[in-house]
């Protein structure tokens, strides 16, 4: 899946004058205990959203919800990718909008949002702010190199030379047997290289013998190493379907971990230099601001964060109160907060850091940012991605 080009379709589904239903599911268990609270989650959900609906547009509201149950029905009868793990639903009948993403990231915790447009967040937090993640296993006489995205491997890649299986008169040295290890590490580098080449936001990860990884890296660039997560073991004498299995399970604590690192580190750091006032902005008044200047470089997000925000029915501004528009004067009407935001973030070419469940920004926070030197914010702001207030 590419991960990029899904959230920038979801973004730019326009307002729709009917409610869009956004579903977040967690399919990571596949027994039927699993399956059935999936079932009652969405029942549930459906019951209470149709309950809470105005009489006028029940009916349309139940049409927009049917695919989602008929959907979660097939599989309950396992008629869909067992693979899949994560399963999200976009759904508005009267437009006709059906869409399933499946991912082998689970949606934590299950949701379902309704909406003038999708629901966002979820995706951000489970799938888009996670890079893309190369993995290369090597040993003596082949490697592989996988492609990775959301979990799910969008290229294979196989390299295989074999070293000398018996010794001869014409290469019975260990020294030779040394070089032709080292031209053939050295070849199973490039694809590698080449992958970082056309992938610049990818982590490593290598899977090797110490011996053999020391090696490998030598031929590997600083910009090449610089992304490298995680090292882990080789695992021996697997078939080529379970040694891609066994290295996903190695491979993703190992990335979950690198990231959680680096977003407290960003949010130190955004902290620090928001209070030194030194291209860092707190608290949602402040990161607003900056985000209407265009100077927004890494929003870093609160994992609780949720509040009712306003945004102009006209120009879509941003405020966080007030009665009319202070651009242009029109009718404010309720948006959701942060998903405006982070939609505007992406807008301006931000990233999105959402933080770990239980490391959060300070109580009343809610957002931080590190900016952009103002020489680097655009020209112009447009009236839609500014914020007004009182």
């Amino acid at each position: 899946m590419d991960v990029k080009r899904v959230l920038k379709e979801l973004i730019a589904v326009p307002v729709q004058r009917f409610p869009v239903a956004s579903v977040y599911l967690d399919c990571s268990r596949a027994d039927e205990h699993q399956r059935q609270a999936v079932r009652i989650f969405v029942a549930d959900e459906v019951r209470k959203a149709l309950k809470a609906s105005p009489d006028p547009d029940a009916e349309r509201l139940r049409d927009t919800l049917r695919p989602v149950e008929g959907y979660v029905a097939g599989l309950l009868r396992q008629r869909y990718d067992d693979a899949a793990t994560g399963i999200a639903l976009f759904s508005c009948a009267p437009t006709g909008l059906f869409r399933v993403l499946a991912t082998r990231a689970p949606f934590r915790p299950m949701e379902l949002h309704l909406d003038r447009r999708p629901c966002v967040v979820p995706f951000v937090r489970t799938c888009a702010s996670v890079p893309p993640l190369l993995i290369e296993a090597i040993d003596s006489e082949q490697a592989h190199l996988y492609e990775v995205s959301c979990g799910v491997v969008d290229v294979e890649a196989r390299f295989e030379r074999p070293l000398p299986g018996r010794f001869s008169q014409r290469n019975d040295s260990a020294h030779h047997l040394g070089e032709v290890r080292d031209r053939n590490l050295r070849a199973a580098a490039e694809p590698l290289v080449k992958a970082c080449e056309a992938i610049p936001d990818a982590k490593v990860v290598l899977a090797a013998q110490s011996v053999i990884l020391n090696q490998f890296e030598s031929h590997l660039p600083e910009r090449v190493r610089a992304r490298v997560v995680a090292r882990v073991p080789y695992p021996q004498g697997l078939s080529d379907g379970a040694l891609r299995a066994a290295l996903l399970a190695q491979a993703r604590p190992a990335l979950e971990e690198a990231l959680r690192v680096r977003s407290l580190a960003l949010r130190d750091e955004a902290l620090s230099r928001a209070t030194a006032r030194n291209l860092g902005a707190a608290g949602v008044g402040e990161v607003l601001l900056a985000l209407a200047e265009g100077r927004i470089h890494q929003l870093i997000v609160d994992p609780a964060y949720q509040a009712r925000g306003l945004r102009c029915s006209t120009c879509g501004a941003l405020a966080t109160a007030g009665a009319s528009c202070a651009f242009c004067g029109a009718e404010l009407e309720p948006a959701r907060f942060p998903e405006e935001i982070i939609r505007r973030a992406y807008d301006a070419d931000a990233e999105v850091v959402v933080l770990p469940e239980d490391e959060g920004l300070p109580h009343g926070v809610g957002l931080a940012a590190l900016l952009r030197h103002r020489g680097w914010a655009r020209a112009e702001a447009s009236p839609g991605s500014g914020v007004a207030g009182p």
